[in-house]
């Protein structure tokens, strides 16, 4: 299972790289193309987009996920209900789009959102589709669909945008690229909807379900009800640009995690019930994923001006303090999707929905009360509930694990020593880099901090003396280096050193 999860995780990382790829210079053209009252408009609409996936997922697919056995009535039910939910939604939507409108002061939702309701349609065709290769650790096939889905979305949005569609070119662009997944979906899976029922199915993975509908609802409104709250207290134009600094930090979030947490979900699932093999494996991840994770929303924090000004343009310029903070928020959300996976496998999804209740009440009452202070308020207000809910979720895992406190914050000491040396270096680069050239640009800071930021990082995990690092940088060479690697002179010194009995007390 280690080697699997190794593998998925790679595969997952590599999915992510090249999408960034694919996407970025959409999102530069785009941000030039639109003005941030226009990407409010899109945001407040997409928000109903997003929901139309959670709503009508209902929570089945991560039961069928976590399920010993699923049968095919199983999945066509599952599939029947999903649909029968998506058409109401659909509806439902269409009726409420004037009071939607009425709430945001936005006239332009009235034909917007009809538009935008033709997601709940389209969601459930490939819900199924989607578990069962999920279930099947299908990670090159997942890989190739989220490829063409984002080339699709990319290619649409910046096409329809120069063609003078403005905001609706995100919603089109959405739509497409939405329907173009679901369809490959269905392609590789080899699954076909069926319009079977069967009340008995349905009854063995309603309990569960339910308990992961009722999380995923509320994940959703955690994620993006931040957005629904500043389009109504602060306007459309600071939904703007609030939701530019929260959608840039959540695509690097996106790109850490997406992967890896539904991969281990998978395998905490399988090994729950072997204590110390769960406890062992939940370390050895959490160690990883903070390493990679941790120094780049360290990075992007220290550089949030050069960034937000390389990527977006000068009128951006205002969401780059909410976007260091909210760069702190995407640090701790990353440490809380992997304590969720465990803590669902494991069975205790109801009791994360207590705890979510509750963040998604922090979010709206900070944000509320930091209003004055504009996006940056709102995006304290998120850093303030994220940290809040990051105590919540770790209580809830040594609950779980009966871990030590030591051993549950043991993992974290590697990446937190590396993103404090991170911004000596960083810092201390803009400093005298402004010395020499006070009105450097952002390019200039960025061309120089990038590389040697990159450099102290990649040195730091080679040498830092980390016993547990080191045992996980030698395992996951064993298991995924090529055999030209290993097979280095240097590699093989490396590997030998830090095999040695010598390092075992550097941790």
């Amino acid at each position: 299972m280690g080697k699997t999860a190794q593998k998925g995780v790679v595969w997952s990382f590599l999915r992510e790289s090249v999408s960034e790829i694919l996407v970025f210079p959409a999102s530069m053209v785009i941000a030039r193309l639109l003005t941030p009252r226009e990407f409010g408009i899109a945001a407040a609409s997409v928000f109903f987009i997003q929901l139309a996936g959670r709503l009508g997922e209902m929570g089945f697919n991560s039961a069928l996920i976590r399920a010993k056995e699923v049968k095919p009535i199983h999945l066509s039910t599952v599939f029947l209900v999903q649909l029968c939910i998506g058409a109401t939604l659909c509806t439902t939507m269409i009726v409420l789009s004037p009071w939607i409108a009425h709430f945001y002061n936005m006239p332009e939702a009235t034909h917007v959102l009809p538009i935008a309701a033709l997601g709940f349609l389209i969601a459930p065709w490939g819900s199924v589709s989607s578990t069962i290769l999920q279930r099947n650790l299908e990670y090159k096939k997942n890989t190739t669909i989220d490829w063409v889905q984002l080339v699709v979305t990319s290619v649409t949005n910046v096409s329809l945008a120069l063609l003078g569609f403005s905001y609706m070119s995100i919603i089109y662009a959405r739509l497409s690229s939405n329907a173009t997944a679901q369809i490959m979906r269905l392609y590789f899976s080899g699954w076909r909807p069926s319009l079977q029922f069967s009340r008995t199915a349905l009854m063995e993975i309603l309990p569960s379900g339910s308990g992961f509908f009722a999380k995923r609802l509320l994940d959703y409104s955690a994620e993006n009800g931040d957005n629904l709250i500043v389009g109504k207290v602060l306007g459309l134009t600071s939904l703007g640009l609030y939701d530019k600094a929260y959608s840039t930090m959540d695509r690097f979030l996106t790109r850490l995690n997406t992967g890896g947490p539904g991969v281990m979900f998978r395998v905490f699932a399988v090994i729950h019930e072997e204590p110390e093999r769960f406890r062992r494996a939940y370390t050895k991840v959490m160690l990883s994923s903070s390493l990679l994770g941790f120094p780049v929303f360290t990075a992007l924090a220290v550089m949030a001006p050069q960034t937000m000004a390389i990527m977006f343009g000068p009128q951006w310029g205002a969401s780059a303090t909410p976007f260091a903070l909210l760069c702190g928020a995407g640090a701790l959300k990353l440490l809380n999707t992997y304590v969720s996976s465990a803590t669902q496998a494991a069975g205790r999804v109801w009791s994360e929905v207590w705890r979510q209740i509750l963040f998604v009440g922090m979010i709206i009452g900070f944000i509320i009360a930091f209003k004055d202070w504009g996006p940056t308020g709102a995006a304290f207000g998120v850093l303030c509930a994220t940290a809040i809910m990051t105590v919540l979720m770790h209580v809830l895992l040594q609950r779980i694990t009966h871990l030590p406190w030591g051993r549950i914050f043991r993992p974290l000491v590697p990446a937190i020593a590396c993103s404090a040396g991170l911004v000596v270096v960083l810092l201390g680069l803009e400093y005298g880099i402004r010395a020499v050239v006070p009105h450097a640009n952002a390019w200039l800071l960025a061309a120089i901090q990038v590389p040697l930021g990159s450099l102290f990082v990649g040195a730091f995990v080679l040498f830092a003396p980390f016993r547990d690092m080191r045992d996980v940088i030698v395992e996951v060479t064993d298991t995924l280096a090529p055999k030209a690697v290993k097979q280095h002179r240097w590699m093989q010194a490396y590997l030998r050193a830090a095999a040695s009995p010598g390092n075992a007390g550097a941790a």
